[in-house]
Protein backbone atom coordinates (compact mmCIF):
# COMPACT_ATOMS: atom_id res chain seq x y z
CA UNK A 1 0.00 0.00 0.00
CA UNK A 2 1.41 3.35 -0.96
CA UNK A 3 1.81 5.44 2.24
CA UNK A 4 1.44 9.06 1.85
CA UNK A 5 5.17 10.87 1.91
CA UNK A 6 6.35 12.70 5.15
CA UNK A 7 7.46 15.92 3.18
CA UNK A 8 8.66 18.79 5.38
CA UNK A 9 9.28 22.45 4.40
CA UNK A 10 13.02 22.76 4.54
CA UNK A 11 14.27 25.64 6.02
CA UNK A 12 18.06 26.87 4.78
CA UNK A 13 21.18 27.83 6.87
CA UNK A 14 20.90 31.02 5.04
CA UNK A 15 23.93 32.49 3.18
CA UNK A 16 26.36 33.50 6.14
CA UNK A 17 27.82 36.75 5.63
CA UNK A 18 31.35 36.23 5.23
CA UNK A 19 31.54 32.29 4.30
CA UNK A 20 32.37 31.58 8.11
CA UNK A 21 32.12 27.77 9.17
CA UNK A 22 31.56 26.24 11.91
CA UNK A 23 34.76 23.58 13.37
CA UNK A 24 34.14 19.82 13.78
CA UNK A 25 34.41 19.26 17.35
CA UNK A 26 34.85 15.86 16.84
CA UNK A 27 35.15 13.84 19.90
CA UNK A 28 34.82 16.84 22.38
CA UNK A 29 31.29 16.95 21.52
CA UNK A 30 29.63 15.89 23.90
CA UNK A 31 31.92 17.51 26.47
CA UNK A 32 30.23 20.49 28.63
CA UNK A 33 33.35 21.08 30.44
CA UNK A 34 37.13 20.35 29.25
CA UNK A 35 40.02 21.39 31.37
CA UNK A 36 43.89 21.15 30.89
CA UNK A 37 45.04 21.17 34.23
CA UNK A 38 42.11 20.48 36.58
CA UNK A 39 38.24 20.95 37.00
CA UNK A 40 36.69 22.60 40.33
CA UNK A 41 33.24 23.25 40.84
CA UNK A 42 31.73 24.74 44.37
CA UNK A 43 27.48 24.49 45.11
CA UNK A 44 24.95 22.13 43.30
CA UNK A 45 26.32 22.79 39.38
CA UNK A 46 25.00 21.13 36.56
CA UNK A 47 26.90 19.73 33.59
CA UNK A 48 25.00 18.49 30.80
CA UNK A 49 27.42 16.67 29.29
CA UNK A 50 31.02 14.61 29.58
CA UNK A 51 33.34 16.38 31.81
CA UNK A 52 37.23 16.30 31.49
CA UNK A 53 40.60 17.08 32.03
CA UNK A 54 43.68 17.01 29.72
CA UNK A 55 46.64 16.30 30.37
CA UNK A 56 46.02 16.95 33.85
CA UNK A 57 43.50 14.56 35.58
CA UNK A 58 41.84 16.55 38.99
CA UNK A 59 37.80 16.73 38.84
CA UNK A 60 36.24 18.16 42.03
CA UNK A 61 33.34 19.19 43.53
CA UNK A 62 31.28 16.39 41.87
CA UNK A 63 29.18 15.84 44.00
CA UNK A 64 27.77 18.20 45.19
CA UNK A 65 27.81 19.26 40.95
CA UNK A 66 26.26 16.73 39.03
CA UNK A 67 26.67 15.58 35.45
CA UNK A 68 23.75 14.55 33.27
CA UNK A 69 23.45 12.95 30.15
CA UNK A 70 26.99 12.20 30.53
CA UNK A 71 30.09 11.03 32.80
CA UNK A 72 33.26 12.15 33.83
CA UNK A 73 35.94 10.73 31.69
CA UNK A 74 38.89 8.88 31.58
CA UNK A 75 42.08 9.97 30.30
CA UNK A 76 42.15 8.41 26.99
CA UNK A 77 39.16 10.32 25.92
CA UNK A 78 39.62 13.73 27.77
CA UNK A 79 43.11 13.68 25.97
CA UNK A 80 41.43 12.85 22.28
CA UNK A 81 38.25 15.45 23.13
CA UNK A 82 41.59 17.97 24.19
CA UNK A 83 43.15 17.09 20.74
CA UNK A 84 40.31 18.14 18.70
CA UNK A 85 39.75 21.19 20.86
CA UNK A 86 42.67 22.37 19.71
CA UNK A 87 42.20 21.43 16.27
CA UNK A 88 38.57 23.27 16.36
CA UNK A 89 40.54 26.54 18.35
CA UNK A 90 43.12 26.52 15.40
CA UNK A 91 40.02 26.67 12.82
CA UNK A 92 38.66 29.11 14.77
CA UNK A 93 41.79 31.26 14.66
CA UNK A 94 42.40 30.73 10.90
CA UNK A 95 39.05 32.11 9.51
CA UNK A 96 39.22 35.53 8.09
CA UNK A 97 37.73 38.53 10.32
CA UNK A 98 34.50 40.09 8.74
CA UNK A 99 33.85 42.75 11.02
CA UNK A 100 36.62 44.68 13.82
CA UNK A 101 35.01 45.41 16.94
CA UNK A 102 37.67 46.43 18.99
CA UNK A 103 36.95 48.72 20.63
CA UNK A 104 33.41 48.29 21.13
CA UNK A 105 31.66 46.68 24.30
CA UNK A 106 29.37 43.45 23.48
CA UNK A 107 25.45 44.41 24.32
CA UNK A 108 25.88 47.73 24.85
CA UNK A 109 27.79 49.91 22.12
CA UNK A 110 25.01 50.97 19.56
CA UNK A 111 27.34 48.68 16.79
CA UNK A 112 27.64 45.57 19.58
CA UNK A 113 23.65 45.40 20.41
CA UNK A 114 22.12 42.69 17.90
CA UNK A 115 24.87 41.08 15.66
CA UNK A 116 24.41 38.73 12.49
CA UNK A 117 25.68 35.89 11.70
CA UNK A 118 29.49 36.41 10.92
CA UNK A 119 33.25 36.33 12.26
CA UNK A 120 34.11 39.11 14.89
CA UNK A 121 37.49 40.26 15.91
CA UNK A 122 38.51 42.12 18.92
CA UNK A 123 42.76 42.90 18.77
CA UNK A 124 43.03 42.62 22.76
CA UNK A 125 40.11 41.90 25.28
CA UNK A 126 36.57 42.14 24.72
CA UNK A 127 33.49 42.63 27.40
CA UNK A 128 29.83 41.97 27.77
CA UNK A 129 27.54 44.37 29.86
CA UNK A 130 23.75 44.15 29.20
CA UNK A 131 22.06 42.35 26.93
CA UNK A 132 24.06 40.61 23.22
CA UNK A 133 21.30 39.64 21.13
CA UNK A 134 22.67 37.15 18.14
CA UNK A 135 19.60 37.19 15.36
CA UNK A 136 19.02 35.38 12.42
CA UNK A 137 20.13 31.29 11.35
CA UNK A 138 24.15 30.91 10.82
CA UNK A 139 27.95 30.73 12.14
CA UNK A 140 28.58 33.60 14.71
CA UNK A 141 32.46 33.63 15.62
CA UNK A 142 34.18 35.97 18.14
CA UNK A 143 37.56 36.02 17.93
CA UNK A 144 39.30 37.69 20.94
CA UNK A 145 42.76 38.80 21.20
CA UNK A 146 43.12 37.98 24.88
CA UNK A 147 40.30 38.58 27.69
CA UNK A 148 36.38 37.77 27.61
CA UNK A 149 34.96 39.48 30.54
CA UNK A 150 31.00 39.33 31.65
CA UNK A 151 29.31 41.93 33.80
CA UNK A 152 27.08 40.52 36.52
CA UNK A 153 23.46 39.50 35.03
CA UNK A 154 24.60 40.16 31.11
CA UNK A 155 23.06 38.22 28.33
CA UNK A 156 23.47 36.46 25.34
CA UNK A 157 19.97 36.26 23.83
CA UNK A 158 19.38 34.09 20.78
CA UNK A 159 16.66 35.28 18.00
CA UNK A 160 15.29 34.15 15.07
CA UNK A 161 16.81 30.90 14.59
CA UNK A 162 20.44 31.40 15.80
CA UNK A 163 21.70 28.51 17.71
CA UNK A 164 23.65 27.94 20.37
CA UNK A 165 25.78 25.21 18.32
CA UNK A 166 26.84 27.53 15.89
CA UNK A 167 28.05 30.07 18.09
CA UNK A 168 32.05 30.29 19.20
CA UNK A 169 34.39 32.08 21.25
CA UNK A 170 38.07 31.93 20.78
CA UNK A 171 40.15 33.85 23.50
CA UNK A 172 43.82 34.26 23.46
CA UNK A 173 43.47 34.05 26.71
CA UNK A 174 41.04 33.15 29.21
CA UNK A 175 37.42 33.90 30.07
CA UNK A 176 35.56 35.35 33.01
CA UNK A 177 31.83 34.77 33.28
CA UNK A 178 30.29 37.25 35.83
CA UNK A 179 27.76 36.58 38.48
CA UNK A 180 24.25 35.01 37.00
CA UNK A 181 25.28 35.71 33.30
CA UNK A 182 23.16 33.85 31.01
CA UNK A 183 25.72 33.18 28.62
CA UNK A 184 25.58 30.95 24.91
CA UNK A 185 27.67 29.15 22.87
CA UNK A 186 31.04 27.37 23.11
CA UNK A 187 33.74 29.14 24.76
CA UNK A 188 37.53 27.82 23.57
CA UNK A 189 39.84 29.40 25.93
CA UNK A 190 43.94 29.33 25.36
CA UNK A 191 44.17 29.33 28.89
CA UNK A 192 41.56 28.90 31.94
CA UNK A 193 37.66 29.75 32.12
CA UNK A 194 36.51 30.94 35.12
CA UNK A 195 32.10 30.91 35.87
CA UNK A 196 30.93 32.26 38.80
CA UNK A 197 28.07 31.88 40.79
CA UNK A 198 24.79 31.75 38.71
CA UNK A 199 25.94 31.91 35.87
CA UNK A 200 24.77 29.64 33.01
CA UNK A 201 26.05 28.48 29.93
CA UNK A 202 24.28 26.96 26.86
CA UNK A 203 27.17 25.59 25.36
CA UNK A 204 30.48 24.59 25.73
CA UNK A 205 33.35 25.46 28.25
CA UNK A 206 36.71 24.51 27.18
CA UNK A 207 40.42 25.73 28.20
CA UNK A 208 43.18 24.21 26.79
CA UNK A 209 46.24 24.91 28.99
CA UNK A 210 44.80 25.71 32.33
CA UNK A 211 42.02 25.21 34.19
CA UNK A 212 38.27 25.67 34.69
CA UNK A 213 36.87 27.07 37.95
CA UNK A 214 32.98 26.60 38.06
CA UNK A 215 30.27 28.06 40.87
CA UNK A 216 26.78 26.48 41.02
CA UNK A 217 26.35 27.08 37.42
CA UNK A 218 24.14 25.33 34.61
CA UNK A 219 26.61 24.07 32.01
CA UNK A 220 24.18 22.47 28.75
CA UNK A 221 26.11 21.35 26.19
CA UNK A 222 23.53 18.62 24.95
CA UNK A 223 23.95 17.95 21.19
CA UNK A 224 20.96 17.92 19.22
CA UNK A 225 21.76 14.62 17.77
CA UNK A 226 21.21 13.25 20.70
CA UNK A 227 17.65 11.08 21.27
CA UNK A 228 15.11 9.75 19.53
CA UNK A 229 15.41 9.94 15.01
CA UNK A 230 13.23 9.20 12.35
CA UNK A 231 14.47 8.72 9.00
CA UNK A 232 12.60 9.56 6.12
CA UNK A 233 13.49 9.19 2.33
CA UNK A 234 11.97 11.73 0.55
CA UNK A 235 13.49 10.57 -2.80
CA UNK A 236 16.32 7.95 -3.75
CA UNK A 237 13.91 5.42 -3.45
CA UNK A 238 13.41 2.86 -6.34
CA UNK A 239 9.75 2.21 -7.16
CA UNK A 240 9.43 -1.42 -5.57
CA UNK A 241 10.16 1.28 -2.56
CA UNK A 242 8.06 3.71 -3.42
CA UNK A 243 4.67 2.01 -4.37
CA UNK A 244 4.78 0.86 -0.48
CA UNK A 245 6.11 3.91 1.83
CA UNK A 246 9.06 6.38 1.91
CA UNK A 247 11.98 4.05 2.78
CA UNK A 248 14.00 4.86 6.14
CA UNK A 249 14.79 3.60 9.83
CA UNK A 250 13.89 4.88 13.38
CA UNK A 251 16.86 5.08 15.72
CA UNK A 252 18.29 6.64 18.88
CA UNK A 253 21.02 7.98 19.11
CA UNK A 254 23.88 8.42 21.74
CA UNK A 255 25.80 11.39 23.26
CA UNK A 256 28.66 9.48 22.44
CA UNK A 257 28.25 8.72 18.68
CA UNK A 258 26.72 5.30 19.34
CA UNK A 259 23.14 4.43 18.72
CA UNK A 260 20.97 1.53 18.87
CA UNK A 261 17.06 0.12 17.21
CA UNK A 262 15.16 -1.43 20.58
CA UNK A 263 11.59 -0.64 20.15
CA UNK A 264 12.21 0.98 16.40
CA UNK A 265 11.65 -0.46 13.13
CA UNK A 266 12.91 0.28 9.73
CA UNK A 267 10.79 1.02 6.30
CA UNK A 268 13.43 -0.02 4.27
CA UNK A 269 12.63 -3.14 2.03
CA UNK A 270 16.65 -3.57 2.14
CA UNK A 271 15.82 -4.76 5.63
CA UNK A 272 14.02 -8.11 5.39
CA UNK A 273 14.23 -9.28 9.17
CA UNK A 274 14.91 -6.29 11.03
CA UNK A 275 16.61 -6.85 14.69
CA UNK A 276 17.50 -5.45 17.66
CA UNK A 277 21.07 -5.89 16.72
CA UNK A 278 21.28 -6.31 12.91
CA UNK A 279 20.72 -2.57 12.20
CA UNK A 280 23.39 -0.30 14.04
CA UNK A 281 23.27 3.35 14.02
CA UNK A 282 25.94 5.53 14.78
CA UNK A 283 26.99 9.55 14.18
CA UNK A 284 29.34 12.17 14.26
CA UNK A 285 29.33 15.76 13.88
CA UNK A 286 30.81 17.64 11.26
CA UNK A 287 30.80 20.94 12.78
CA UNK A 288 27.64 23.57 13.91
CA UNK A 289 24.71 21.80 13.35
CA UNK A 290 25.87 19.74 10.87
CA UNK A 291 25.28 15.87 10.80
CA UNK A 292 26.54 12.73 9.55
CA UNK A 293 24.22 9.32 10.35
CA UNK A 294 25.37 5.91 9.61
CA UNK A 295 23.00 2.79 9.17
CA UNK A 296 24.61 0.19 8.78
CA UNK A 297 22.93 -3.01 8.28
CA UNK A 298 23.94 -7.16 8.59
CA UNK A 299 21.22 -8.65 7.16
CA UNK A 300 22.18 -12.04 8.72
CA UNK A 301 21.99 -13.73 5.48
CA UNK A 302 18.89 -12.94 3.98
CA UNK A 303 20.13 -9.83 1.65
CA UNK A 304 23.14 -8.23 1.19
CA UNK A 305 24.96 -6.19 3.65
CA UNK A 306 24.92 -2.68 3.20
CA UNK A 307 24.52 0.99 4.77
CA UNK A 308 22.89 4.15 4.32
CA UNK A 309 25.16 7.24 4.85
CA UNK A 310 22.98 10.60 5.93
CA UNK A 311 24.49 13.52 5.75
CA UNK A 312 22.61 16.79 6.92
CA UNK A 313 21.83 20.36 9.21
CA UNK A 314 19.63 19.89 12.36
CA UNK A 315 17.20 22.85 12.28
CA UNK A 316 15.03 23.22 15.66
CA UNK A 317 12.45 25.92 13.31
CA UNK A 318 11.91 23.57 10.41
CA UNK A 319 8.07 24.27 9.21
CA UNK A 320 5.24 21.87 9.36
CA UNK A 321 3.05 21.01 6.26
CA UNK A 322 -0.17 21.80 6.71
CA UNK A 323 0.26 24.35 9.71
CA UNK A 324 3.40 26.79 8.56
CA UNK A 325 3.10 28.51 12.42
CA UNK A 326 3.84 24.93 14.04
CA UNK A 327 7.77 24.47 13.78
CA UNK A 328 9.76 21.16 14.73
CA UNK A 329 13.32 20.11 15.27
CA UNK A 330 14.57 18.20 11.94
CA UNK A 331 17.50 17.48 10.34
CA UNK A 332 17.26 17.61 6.01
CA UNK A 333 19.90 16.58 3.84
CA UNK A 334 21.55 13.73 1.17
CA UNK A 335 21.97 10.27 1.86
CA UNK A 336 23.72 7.48 -0.74
CA UNK A 337 23.88 3.74 0.22
CA UNK A 338 27.52 1.37 0.39
CA UNK A 339 26.97 -2.28 -1.03
CA UNK A 340 23.92 -3.66 -2.81
CA UNK A 341 20.93 -1.50 -1.95
CA UNK A 342 18.72 -2.36 -5.39
CA UNK A 343 15.76 -4.26 -3.49
CA UNK A 344 14.68 -0.59 -2.37
CA UNK A 345 17.14 2.50 -2.97
CA UNK A 346 18.75 4.53 -6.34
CA UNK A 347 20.63 6.32 -4.42
CA UNK A 348 24.55 6.56 -4.70
CA UNK A 349 27.35 8.81 -3.47
CA UNK A 350 27.18 10.41 -7.47
CA UNK A 351 23.14 10.69 -7.48
CA UNK A 352 22.09 10.80 -3.72
CA UNK A 353 18.65 10.85 -2.27
CA UNK A 354 16.72 13.67 -0.06
CA UNK A 355 16.29 12.74 3.62
CA UNK A 356 14.30 14.40 6.29
CA UNK A 357 15.28 13.36 9.92
CA UNK A 358 12.20 14.23 12.71
CA UNK A 359 13.28 14.36 15.98
CA UNK A 360 10.65 12.28 18.26
CA UNK A 361 10.28 14.55 21.56
CA UNK A 362 11.31 13.20 25.05
CA UNK A 363 9.00 12.63 27.26
CA UNK A 364 10.53 14.52 30.28
CA UNK A 365 7.59 17.20 30.70
CA UNK A 366 4.13 18.24 31.12
CA UNK A 367 1.61 15.59 31.17
CA UNK A 368 -1.73 14.04 29.03
CA UNK A 369 -4.85 13.39 29.95
CA UNK A 370 -7.67 10.94 28.75
CA UNK A 371 -9.55 8.16 29.38
CA UNK A 372 -9.39 4.30 30.11
CA UNK A 373 -12.67 3.18 28.22
CA UNK A 374 -14.48 0.02 27.96
CA UNK A 375 -13.26 -0.59 24.53
CA UNK A 376 -11.88 -4.44 24.57
CA UNK A 377 -8.71 -4.38 22.32
CA UNK A 378 -8.95 -7.98 20.34
CA UNK A 379 -9.16 -10.57 22.98
CA UNK A 380 -8.65 -8.32 26.06
CA UNK A 381 -11.33 -7.72 28.13
CA UNK A 382 -11.68 -4.05 29.31
CA UNK A 383 -12.01 -2.47 32.78
CA UNK A 384 -16.18 -2.28 33.08
CA UNK A 385 -16.95 1.43 32.60
CA UNK A 386 -14.57 4.50 31.73
CA UNK A 387 -11.95 5.64 34.27
CA UNK A 388 -10.26 9.19 33.35
CA UNK A 389 -7.01 9.08 34.19
CA UNK A 390 -3.78 11.81 34.00
CA UNK A 391 -0.14 11.28 33.37
CA UNK A 392 2.37 13.34 34.65
CA UNK A 393 5.61 13.63 32.87
CA UNK A 394 9.27 14.22 35.15
CA UNK A 395 12.94 14.26 33.88
CA UNK A 396 13.99 10.63 33.04
CA UNK A 397 17.02 9.24 34.99
CA UNK A 398 18.57 7.87 31.58
CA UNK A 399 17.70 9.07 27.87
CA UNK A 400 15.20 7.12 26.71
CA UNK A 401 13.25 5.97 29.63
CA UNK A 402 10.14 7.50 31.06
CA UNK A 403 8.83 8.71 34.37
CA UNK A 404 6.09 10.34 36.00
CA UNK A 405 2.70 9.18 37.52
CA UNK A 406 -0.35 8.18 36.84
CA UNK A 407 -3.53 9.50 38.31
CA UNK A 408 -6.94 7.92 37.80
CA UNK A 409 -10.01 10.12 38.68
CA UNK A 410 -12.01 6.86 40.27
CA UNK A 411 -10.89 3.34 40.76
CA UNK A 412 -11.44 1.11 37.57
CA UNK A 413 -13.17 -2.50 38.26
CA UNK A 414 -12.96 -5.44 36.22
CA UNK A 415 -15.38 -8.23 36.84
CA UNK A 416 -16.70 -5.83 39.61
CA UNK A 417 -13.51 -5.88 41.55
CA UNK A 418 -11.82 -2.63 42.21
CA UNK A 419 -8.23 -2.52 40.83
CA UNK A 420 -6.10 -0.57 42.97
CA UNK A 421 -5.42 0.48 46.30
CA UNK A 422 -7.27 3.61 47.78
CA UNK A 423 -6.59 6.20 50.62
CA UNK A 424 -9.41 7.71 52.02
CA UNK A 425 -11.25 7.11 49.31
CA UNK A 426 -8.78 8.13 46.73
CA UNK A 427 -6.71 6.39 44.02
CA UNK A 428 -3.37 6.19 45.05
CA UNK A 429 -1.30 7.74 42.06
CA UNK A 430 0.70 4.85 40.45
CA UNK A 431 4.40 5.37 40.10
CA UNK A 432 5.91 4.77 36.36
CA UNK A 433 9.26 2.48 36.83
CA UNK A 434 12.00 4.14 34.57
CA UNK A 435 13.67 0.81 34.52
CA UNK A 436 10.97 -0.66 32.40
CA UNK A 437 9.48 2.22 30.97
CA UNK A 438 10.97 3.25 27.51
CA UNK A 439 10.94 5.62 24.54
CA UNK A 440 12.26 4.63 21.37
CA UNK A 441 11.27 4.31 17.78
CA UNK A 442 8.43 4.76 17.88
CA UNK A 443 6.78 3.61 20.64
CA UNK A 444 6.00 4.89 24.78
CA UNK A 445 6.32 1.89 26.34
CA UNK A 446 4.70 2.99 30.34
CA UNK A 447 4.77 0.65 33.13
CA UNK A 448 3.00 2.39 36.50
CA UNK A 449 3.11 0.55 39.41
CA UNK A 450 1.45 0.29 42.65
CA UNK A 451 -1.22 -1.93 44.68
CA UNK A 452 -4.38 -3.53 44.25
CA UNK A 453 -6.82 -3.23 47.27
CA UNK A 454 -5.21 -6.46 49.21
CA UNK A 455 -1.99 -5.06 48.92
CA UNK A 456 -0.29 -7.31 46.32
CA UNK A 457 1.84 -4.97 44.01
CA UNK A 458 0.04 -3.93 40.29
CA UNK A 459 1.09 -2.41 37.44
CA UNK A 460 -0.56 -0.57 34.66
CA UNK A 461 0.85 -0.40 31.18
CA UNK A 462 -0.12 1.50 28.62
CA UNK A 463 1.53 1.57 25.36
CA UNK A 464 1.17 5.13 23.33
CA UNK A 465 1.66 6.07 19.73
CA UNK A 466 0.29 9.49 18.27
CA UNK A 467 -2.32 9.19 15.57
CA UNK A 468 -4.88 10.86 13.07
CA UNK A 469 -8.42 10.08 13.98
CA UNK A 470 -11.42 9.59 12.00
CA UNK A 471 -14.99 8.96 12.36
CA UNK A 472 -16.97 6.54 10.26
CA UNK A 473 -19.48 3.52 11.62
CA UNK A 474 -17.87 1.23 9.45
CA UNK A 475 -14.31 0.51 8.59
CA UNK A 476 -12.21 -1.74 6.73
CA UNK A 477 -9.01 -0.48 7.49
CA UNK A 478 -7.41 -3.48 9.31
CA UNK A 479 -4.26 -1.49 10.09
CA UNK A 480 -6.92 1.05 11.95
CA UNK A 481 -7.51 1.13 15.90
CA UNK A 482 -10.49 1.24 17.14
CA UNK A 483 -10.70 3.51 20.09
CA UNK A 484 -14.82 4.36 20.34
CA UNK A 485 -17.72 2.27 18.91
CA UNK A 486 -17.31 5.19 16.09
CA UNK A 487 -13.81 6.48 16.20
CA UNK A 488 -10.58 4.94 14.45
CA UNK A 489 -7.18 5.82 14.77
CA UNK A 490 -4.46 5.63 12.58
CA UNK A 491 -0.64 6.44 12.77
CA UNK A 492 0.96 9.23 11.32
CA UNK A 493 4.05 10.95 11.64
CA UNK A 494 4.82 15.06 11.99
CA UNK A 495 2.44 17.01 9.52
CA UNK A 496 1.07 13.71 7.82
CA UNK A 497 -2.18 12.60 7.51
CA UNK A 498 -2.91 9.75 5.50
CA UNK A 499 -5.83 8.61 4.18
CA UNK A 500 -4.92 5.96 2.77
CA UNK A 501 -4.32 4.01 5.38
CA UNK A 502 -7.80 5.01 6.47
CA UNK A 503 -10.56 6.38 4.91
CA UNK A 504 -11.21 9.24 3.07
CA UNK A 505 -11.64 12.54 5.09
CA UNK A 506 -9.23 12.43 7.42
CA UNK A 507 -8.35 15.66 8.01
CA UNK A 508 -4.45 17.54 7.46
CA UNK A 509 -3.93 18.97 11.00
CA UNK A 510 -0.50 18.74 10.58
CA UNK A 511 0.17 18.47 14.08
CA UNK A 512 -1.09 15.10 15.18
CA UNK A 513 -1.01 15.74 19.27
CA UNK A 514 -3.52 13.07 20.56
CA UNK A 515 -2.10 9.58 21.46
CA UNK A 516 -3.96 6.74 21.69
CA UNK A 517 -2.87 3.84 24.18
CA UNK A 518 -3.53 0.44 24.53
CA UNK A 519 -3.97 -1.07 28.14
CA UNK A 520 -3.49 -3.61 30.45
CA UNK A 521 -3.32 -4.71 34.45
CA UNK A 522 -0.74 -7.11 35.12
CA UNK A 523 -0.97 -8.85 38.50
CA UNK A 524 -3.13 -8.19 41.18
CA UNK A 525 -6.75 -8.50 41.90
CA UNK A 526 -7.35 -7.34 37.74
CA UNK A 527 -4.08 -8.98 36.05
CA UNK A 528 -5.12 -9.96 32.36
CA UNK A 529 -7.69 -6.43 32.54
CA UNK A 530 -6.54 -4.89 29.05
CA UNK A 531 -8.33 -2.48 26.13
CA UNK A 532 -7.91 0.64 24.31
CA UNK A 533 -8.45 4.03 25.34
CA UNK A 534 -10.11 7.11 24.25
CA UNK A 535 -7.43 9.42 23.01
CA UNK A 536 -5.43 11.48 25.66
CA UNK A 537 -3.71 14.91 24.47
CA UNK A 538 -0.47 15.57 25.30
CA UNK A 539 -0.40 19.00 26.75
CA UNK A 540 2.34 20.62 27.59
CA UNK A 541 2.67 22.22 23.72
CA UNK A 542 5.53 20.07 22.09
CA UNK A 543 4.21 17.20 19.50
CA UNK A 544 4.65 13.65 19.82
CA UNK A 545 5.16 12.46 16.67
CA UNK A 546 5.75 9.20 15.07
CA UNK A 547 5.09 7.43 12.16
CA UNK A 548 3.11 3.86 10.67
CA UNK A 549 3.15 0.61 12.39
CA UNK A 550 1.08 -1.65 12.98
CA UNK A 551 0.99 -2.96 16.63
CA UNK A 552 -2.47 -4.09 18.56
CA UNK A 553 -1.78 -5.04 22.24
CA UNK A 554 -4.48 -8.12 23.04
CA UNK A 555 -5.19 -8.67 26.46
CA UNK A 556 -2.93 -12.07 25.90
CA UNK A 557 -0.02 -9.93 25.29
CA UNK A 558 0.61 -7.68 27.87
CA UNK A 559 3.14 -10.52 30.15
CA UNK A 560 5.05 -10.83 26.57
CA UNK A 561 5.27 -7.37 25.77
CA UNK A 562 6.73 -6.91 29.89
CA UNK A 563 9.04 -9.57 29.05
CA UNK A 564 10.41 -7.56 25.73
CA UNK A 565 10.42 -4.27 27.73
CA UNK A 566 12.18 -5.69 31.08
CA UNK A 567 14.82 -7.18 28.92
CA UNK A 568 16.02 -4.00 27.60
Amino acid sequence: MKRLLLVICMMSMGSLAWGQSAPPLASAQSFGVLGATTVTSTGATVVTGDIGVSPGTAVTGFPPGTVSRGTIVGPAAASAAHADASTAYAALVAQPCGTILSGQILGTSPAAVTLSPGVYCFGASAQLTGTLTLSGKGVYIFQIGSTLTTASNSAVILANGAMAGNVFWQLGSSATVGTNTAFAGSILAKVSDTINAGASINGRVFALTGAVTLDTNAITAESPAVGRWEIVHTSGDNSAQADQYPGGFSIFLEADGTGNTPGSFTNSMCVPDVESYNVVPTWVALGGNNYQITITVNNLGLAPNLSFIYTGTYDPLTAVPGDSSLLIPAMTGTYYAVGDASACSLATVTTPGNFVATFLPTLSSGSASGSLDGMAAANGSAFDSTVNATITFSTPPAPGQISGTVALASNPTFNSLPCFATTDGVVNPLTINPNKSSQSGVYEYMFAEGLDPYGAPTTLFLQGFSADLYTTASNTDLSATQVSSTEWAVFAAIGEDNPVVGIPGVSNDGTNSAIVMLYGVIGGVCNSAGGVDAPFHFISGTPIVHRHKKHHLRGNEVNTNRGHDEDR
